[in-house]
């Protein structure tokens, strides 16, 4: 039987595990608006041209970036006002290690949009440590479709294997916030793959054998063609 890789989360401290939510698996975390999004438009399961009405509850390639790597979550309260020129962050002093700044110079080059957020960026360590297997790497990105946030995280890609990766975590504020980020928000996605090598190739035709099938696999059931024919599981655990 293949061995199953394995992603590690090693708390930095001793104290870690006693007061800093533990890492969890995004499948227990979906976001609040998609467990309220109803699966058939207008709530009513209807048929419209062979099809049912479903709404994007019903679309398993969302359902499975929602699902898939594992949430790391803010260490402790911290409160931020983005009211004025700079992030103003107050916490205990305790928990200093805990956060720091990208000064607008680090990013002044970055084409992001600075009328929606901070010129500078915030940063925060969630105190576990990401290590993976030889050849793993690991994506670290924003929850994904957890928009109602006042921060996006920074996303990128760690050598999980070679550099154990500790934070922190950059964030951009959204300009005009002010209020408290709780202790357990959700703040980084961390999704674990095998570094392989690549290479392009450009047809200048397209694959009948591929093409050619393929609208009617998709359309033999009124739903759920594609999780039942072509979709492949991800586990996480």
């Amino acid at each position: 039987m293949k061995k199953k890789a394995k992603i590690a989360f090693i708390p930095k401290t001793e104290y870690v595990p006693a007061y800093c939510p533990k890492p969890e698996l995004m499948s227990k975390n979906l976001p609040i608006w998609w467990r309220e999004q109803s699966a058939y438009v207008n709530g009513k399961k209807e048929i419209n041209n062979g099809q049912f009405n479903e709404t994007v509850k019903k679309c398993p390639g969302i359902f499975d970036l929602l699902t898939s790597g594992y949430l790391l979550k803010t260490p402790c309260d911290v409160h931020i006002d983005a009211t004025g020129d700079k992030i103003v962050a107050k916490y205990h002093d305790t928990h200093n290690l805990s956060f720091g700044l990208h000064p607008s110079e680090q990013i002044s080059s970055w084409d992001y949009d600075r009328n929606i957020f901070m010129n500078d960026a915030f940063r925060i360590n969630p105190m576990w440590v990401v290590k993976t297997p030889p050849g793993y790497s690991t994506l670290f990105l924003h929850p994904s479709f957890q928009d109602g946030l006042p921060f996006r995280t920074v996303s990128a890609i760690i050598d999980t294997d070679k550099y154990v990766s500790d934070g922190p975590y950059s964030l951009l504020v959204r300009r005009g916030f002010v209020g408290m980020i709780d202790q357990g928000t959700p703040l980084v996605q961390c999704i674990p793959f095998k570094r392989e090598e690549f290479s392009m190739e450009i047809l200048q035709n397209p694959d009948l054998t591929v093409f050619g099938p393929l609208n009617y696999i998709i359309r033999a059931k009124f739903s759920g063609s594609y999780k039942k024919f072509l979709h492949s599981k991800k586990v996480y655990k």
